[in-house]
């Protein structure tokens, strides 16, 4: 019996090492590893645990390991070995306990990342073989491994990516880029200190933009309005997401057909949806995903698009869930869209952009006027998580409140986003307004479908504000918070 505390970058070295002294051993017998890994999550939480029999004839070379430390392996390989984990039911579903059959490195996640549920899932999104062309191209072009301690905290929700894929020196020009992103986005600093600062920030997310472009490579990754703040600048100012899941009482939206769903859907077509919103520099991505759906709901209950006050809710809003600590709508420092939903019912409804206009602030006081208001709400719902559901309640309730892990956003420009690695953890609530049928894909030799998402952080980015991400999988989390709600027609108009 093995019991080791491992970490990422040691992890093949340790396991490999005591497999070989065992062996010795214990001739003729395999031995038992009882591997318990531990780490400092955000949240307080501890890594899984695994238990691993017939450990040590799983034999893979050190480049790999980094990698491969949080991806499933082709069951070919090894069909002896089973692995047990016990599943989050948050991140999971239900809890319980499940074998996979292959060989697979023992360790969940590191900070944020997690890997995928199951050898079906890595196969469809890539062959085994191409797989392992992949690996070989991006880790042996590595000349320098990065281990858990040389990353930085506020690059936490990188620290998988940073395992995989090396910094590199490819900065030459970063003086010049430097310059063009300011003139673009007409960045300013006070002192030379801090333009010499938000320099070397821009310079490691050039390096972070290119660790994403090589994992995610059906979308294009690079300089963004965003490329001068740090992970945890971005995190604290521009996400505002409260909590990983919705309520177990949630009331659950009714299973709806899907057999004659439209190949390629988009409310933008149908009038729907309002014009891309800016939410500044304030957590307030909740109220704008809230606004949007009751925006299109509005729409299809009384055939008027109308821009919906998201100010109202960051100065009037406190509603909270009583069974989770910290589950309150706290306007600049994050919400949840169900708890506004929820706040929305009891005020009677939200007013106007043009009546209660947005300032980006959470300092001022409630000015709801209950006179002016221009829609309500009539119920919502959560919907359960199958694709096809989602799909079936977006073409016939309107745009969807959704969550989603917002780690590759920061350095996104266009394309398809289908990362290879991306946590689930919800961080920023967006708006679900369609869902397309061919999105290409150049690593993995098909066009992929994709989802639509409409962001608020303004036109000037992504594809005019917004977001398309690969369907299928639940990839970065997208199918994990999904509400609907439904709207009743108002005279106030």
């Amino acid at each position: 019996m093995l019991d080791e505390i491992i970490s990422g970058s040691q992890m093949y070295a340790i396991i490999a090492s005591n497999c070989h002294k065992n062996s010795q051993k214990k001739s003729g017998s395999s031995p038992h590893h009882n591997v318990t890994l531990e780490g400092a999550a955000e949240n307080g939480e501890h890594w899984t645990t695994w238990d691993s029999s017939n450990f040590c004839n799983q034999v893979w070379p050190p480049h790999f390991s980094r990698f491969l430390a949080g991806t499933p392996i082709c069951s070919e390989t090894n069909k002896r070995e089973n692995v047990t984990c016990r599943r989050r039911e948050n991140l999971w579903g239900d809890g319980s306990e499940y074998k996979v059959e292959g060989a697979q490195l023992a360790f969940g996640r590191i900070g944020t990342a997690q890997f995928l549920p199951s050898y079906q899932v890595l196969m469809d999104r890539l062959s085994c073989f191409c797989l392992f062309l992949f690996l070989s191209s991006l880790l042996f072009s590595a000349a320098v491994s990065v281990s858990v301690s040389d990353v930085s905290f506020d690059e936490s929700e990188d620290l998988l990516i940073h395992q995989v894929v090396s910094d590199g020196d490819d900065l030459l020009n970063a003086e010049y880029q430097f310059a063009e992103f300011k003139t673009k986005f007409g960045k300013t600093y006070a002192t030379a200190e801090e333009h010499d600062h938000r320099f070397n920030v821009f310079k490691a997310n050039l390096r972070r933009a290119k660790r994403h472009q090589l994992l995610d490579p059906s979308a294009e990754h690079g300089v963004t309005q965003f490329s001068d703040l740090t992970p945890r600048e971005f995190r604290q100012n521009y996400l505002g997401l409260k909590r990983l899941q919705l309520p177990a009482d949630a009331q659950k939206a009714p299973i709806l057909p899907t057999k004659d769903l439209p190949t390629d859907f988009d409310w933008r077509d149908h009038g729907a949806v309002t014009a891309v919103k800016d939410q500044g520099y304030c957590g307030s991505c909740w109220s704008f995903s809230t606004i949007g759906a009751l925006e299109g709901a509005h729409f299809l209950a009384t055939g008027n698009l109308v821009s919906l006050s998201t100010q109202q809710l960051l100065d009037c809003d406190t509603e909270c869930d009583p069974e989770e600590y910290d589950a309150c709508d706290d306007g600049c420092n994050g919400g949840l869209m169900n708890n506004a939903f929820e706040y929305i019912l009891k005020a009677g409804g939200v007013a106007q952009e043009e009546d209660y206009p947005y300032t980006g602030t959470d300092r001022g006081l409630c000015r709801f006027n209950k006179t002016k208001i221009a829609a309500s709400v009539a119920n919502f719902s959560v919907v359960s998580l199958d694709e096809d559901q989602i799909a079936a309640n977006l073409v016939k309730n309107g745009p969807l409140a959704v969550g989603i892990n917002a780690v590759f956003m920061q350095t996104y420009k266009s394309g398809v986003s289908c990362p290879y690695i991306c946590s689930s953890t919800l961080d920023h609530g967006v708006l679900l307004v369609g869902y397309g049928s061919a999105g290409y894909s150049p690593i993995r030799f098909k066009e992929k479908p994709y989802w639509i998402i409409k962001n608020s952080w303004g036109e000037s980015w992504g594809e005019q504000g917004y977001y398309k991400i690969c369907r299928g999988h639940n990839i970065c989390g997208v199918d994990s918070m999904v509400s609907t709600v439904a709207a009743i027609h108002t005279t106030a108009l």
